[in-house]
Parts: structure tokens; sequence; C-alpha cells
């Protein structure tokens, strides 16, 4: 008869959520130290697909910020990873 504690331990592995692979937040986690602490706080990933990311800020006076540093992110972002990105894509909402 297997102990109690094994039997808990596997199904809390089994409940655990899936991590994302680190290559497709990598971009993501390049950006925030870009950026900075201060504006990391404001910006959150959607999701990173077929090379673009896509960020969800919490003001509309980041979000036109962020846009107009745009090239410049995306080529700082381009040197520090090897993730191929094309393209980041601002969106005003909820930051999670």
């Amino acid at each position: 008869m297997e102990p109690l504690k094994d039997t808990i331990h596997e199904v809390m592995q089994k409940l655990k959520p899936r991590k994302v692979s680190a290559t497709r937040e990598e971009p993501f986690f390049v950006l925030q130290r870009i950026l900075g602490r201060r504006e990391s706080a404001h910006i959150s990933l959607r999701y990173f697909r077929d090379g673009v990311l896509n960020i969800g800020v919490d003001s509309s006076t980041r979000l036109y910020n962020l846009t107009l540093k745009k090239e410049e992110l995306l080529m700082k972002i381009r040197q520090k990873t090897n993730t191929v990105i094309k393209d980041i894509r601002f969106y005003l909402g909820e930051i999670r």
C-alpha cells in the first residue's frame, strides 16, 4: 500500500499549471530588463506567437510612449535574444 503523502504529492504535481517554455517567454523578459523595474510594472505578456510579442499596457499614456519607442525596443530585443521576433504590438488593457 502506498503512503498517503506520496499519493498527495503525485496529485499536487499533476495540479500544478504547466509552464510555458522559456523560449516563448524570453523576449518578454528581455523587454522587462530593457524597460527597467518601474516601467515593467505597467506591462504584461498577453502572448508570443509567430514572432509577434503582444503586450498589455495599463494606461494610454504608457501605450503611446511605448509605441514611440517600438523600433528601438525591437532592435534591442533582437540583439539580446536568440528568438525570432518580428514585431511588438501594444494593447491597452488590464495588467495581471
